[in-house]
């Protein structure tokens, strides 16, 4: 799918529209059909978007920080680069950097921010995944003699997770003391997203080119998240009875 959509002198990618199209598809759902659809819940909702925002600007941009010195001499031959691996794992930290700004700034537990997020994350994927039609590699074993696919269907896997999680997290309500029941659906979306690339000829996420190592970095995220929250609630709990 490396089609693209031409506005003027203006060339989009496909893949990128279709992204775009996932992700206000999820903050609709995060608006008008989650549990975060009350009006209390909007500073956290722009937060999320904002949160967005700096990911797809540090994915685009990143590629500058990696090439400092060549941005200096020749910006634009910097910012022709296409954005890869090293600018996926820039973007993660730059919002979960955000993000633990913002729980602290406005005293809401960081799970709730992940809660959010997994929203149009999911409708992104299954978007994506429906579109791409992906193939990986073939089926071998005595699962080629049940199988009606002669190779694994890597996108329709990735359609079934996709919705199962997405309609698992709309479901799930708002809980502000326990990171538990987030940080579970969160885990079991990392290792679904590591089983299926290994039926990949070539991993991708999002069409980023991505080794097994990035979902340990994921899982690191998850574990990173789960003890903040303990350290924020500990605190929490010590401000209390003084």
């Amino acid at each position: 799918m490396n089609e693209t959509l031409q506005l003027g002198s203006l060339l989009i990618p496909y893949p990128w529209l279709i992204i775009a199209t996932g992700l206000f598809i999820g903050y609709f759902l995060l608006t008008y059909v989650s549990s975060f659809k009350e009006d209390r819940w909007k500073s956290l909702r722009e937060t999320v978007v904002n949160g967005v925002i700096w990911f797809i600007f540090s994915f685009l941009f990143g590629s500058i920080l990696f090439h400092i010195e060549t941005f200096l001499s020749d910006p634009l031959a910097v910012l022709s680069y296409p954005s890869g691996g090293q600018e996926l794992y820039l973007s993660i930290l730059v919002v979960i950097g955000y993000f633990v700004y913002a729980s602290v700034q406005k005293n809401i537990p960081i799970h709730l921010y992940l809660h959010a997020l997994l929203t149009p994350l999911f409708s992104s994927s299954f978007l994506y995944a429906f579109f791409e039609q992906t193939q990986g590699e073939s089926v071998k074993g005595w699962v080629a003699e049940i199988s009606p696919w002669a190779n694994h269907p890597v996108s329709l896997y990735m359609m079934f997770f996709s919705a199962c999680f997405l309609v698992w997290i709309l479901s799930l309500q708002v809980v502000e003391k326990s990171s538990k029941h987030v940080l579970t659906i969160y885990f079991l979306w990392v290792f679904s997203q590591l089983m299926v690339s290994s039926f990949m000829t070539h991993p991708l996420f999002f069409g980023v080119p991505i080794t097994n190592v990035f979902f340990y970095f994921l899982l690191f995220i998850g574990t990173f998240i789960a003890l903040l929250n303990q350290f924020e609630r500990k605190q929490r709990l010590f401000k209390w009875k003084t």
